[in-house]
């Protein structure tokens, strides 16, 4: 069963909060990925504070959302092309083998 069928009675703020309930749980879950910015803010707060010593796993279409994870993993056409903290991969140039790929997609955000 997807998170998004056993959402459907659901509005999207209730919505999401279900599913850090149940991550809070312990079952694997995913949360909407068209958040307004305050429900953004608040499922990352409880990510930062409820989840610290838990790995988590973010597919972030903004990039400040993880600018402070401890690890980031970078992929282009279904390669690892950087892996390394937010920090040592923003310090990167853009240049040979994929490097500053992070970097760069940051540079198009802001």
């Amino acid at each position: 069963m997807s998170i998004a069928s056993s959402l459907s009675p659901f509005p999207t703020r209730e919505g999401i909060l279900y599913s850090v309930g149940r991550a809070a749980k312990g079952k694997l879950t995913t949360v909407n990925t068209s958040l307004d910015r305050p429900t953004e803010a608040l499922v990352s707060e409880l990510v930062r504070t409820e989840f610290k010593e838990w790995t988590v796993m973010t597919v972030a279409h903004r990039l400040e959302t993880i600018v402070d994870f401890d690890k980031v993993l970078v992929l282009q056409e279904g390669r690892i092309v950087e892996f390394d903290s937010p920090r040592t991969l923003l310090g990167k140039e853009k240049g040979q083998g994929g490097r500053g790929v992070f970097r760069g997609l940051w540079d198009l955000q802001h």
